[in-house]
């Protein structure tokens, strides 16, 4: 989207995380593809679709999986049915890392 006042472009991401695994392979001769395929895949494009611009919302399983590094904090969003099943969500909400560079 541009706005006509700056000329700027201005991007809004949604972004959706799922934990689990996939396959992945190269399709095509002519023209090869990598592809990355499964039901994590399908997860983290249903919680892409449930998400708000600039927010990031993800499973229950990859929630735990960030809480624990003990980095990342989360805010429980609510429940969505995928699928046949009930999926507990939760938005990114701040991360203790900070990025200080390289050590002088």
């Amino acid at each position: 989207v541009s706005t006509q006042s700056t000329g700027m472009c201005e991007v809004k991401l949604r972004i959706g995380l799922a934990t689990g695994p996939v396959s992945v392979g190269m399709i095509g001769m002519k023209i090869p593809k990598y592809c990355v395929l499964g039901e994590t895949v399908n997860l983290a494009t249903a919680m892409e679709e449930r998400s708000q611009p600039m927010r990031i919302l993800m499973t229950n399983y990859t929630r735990n999986f960030l809480v624990d590094t003990g980095i990342f904090e989360t805010l429980y969003r609510g429940q969505y049915k995928i699928e046949d099943a009930i999926i507990d969500t939760y938005w990114l909400v701040g991360s203790s890392f900070i990025d200080k560079g390289p050590e002088a």
